[in-house]
C-alpha cells in the first residue's frame, strides 16, 4: 500500500501525473534549504488532499492533509519530520493525492 507507512521506491514511477490539473503544478524551490512549497489545483470539486513525504529507505517522514477548493491549494514543508526534528540534506520523495490527481516526485534538501 503506497499510502501506508512504507513504500518501495522502485514501485513508484517518478514524474507520475494522473488526473486533471488546472493551471500548473509547482514544487518550489527544488532543491531547497529551509522550506519547499507544493502548489496545485484540481478541477470541478472539493477533495481531500494528502501529501506524504518519504526518505530514500521508504520510511514515512511527514504527512499533511486538507480540503482543497477551486483556488490554488498548497502544502509547505520545513524539512522536519513528524516529531519536529530537522532532517539531514538528501533526496526525499513525495506523493500528492487529491481527488483523481496523483503525483509522485523527488525533492532535494540542501544543507
Amino acid at each position: 500500500d503506497i499510502y501506508g507507512s512504507r513504500f518501495r521506491y522502485d514501485a513508484i514511477e517518478e514524474n507520475n501525473y494522473t488526473g486533471q490539473l488546472s493551471g500548473t503544478f509547482r514544487t518550489y524551490p527544488n532543491p531547497f534549504f529551509d522550506h519547499v512549497t507544493f502548489e496545485f489545483r484540481i478541477l470541478n470539486y472539493d477533495a481531500q488532499a494528502m501529501l506524504k513525504i518519504f526518505d530514500v529507505t521508504g520510511r514515512l517522514i511527514k504527512s499533511f492533509s486538507h480540503l482543497t477548493n477551486l483556488q490554488f491549494s498548497q502544502f509547505a514543508w520545513d524539512g522536519r519530520d513528524a516529531s519536529g526534528r530537522q532532517l539531514p540534506a538528501g533526496v526525499y520523495f513525495y506523493q500528492l493525492k487529491a481527488g483523481n490527481l496523483m503525483i509522485s516526485e523527488k525533492v532535494i534538501k540542501l544543507q
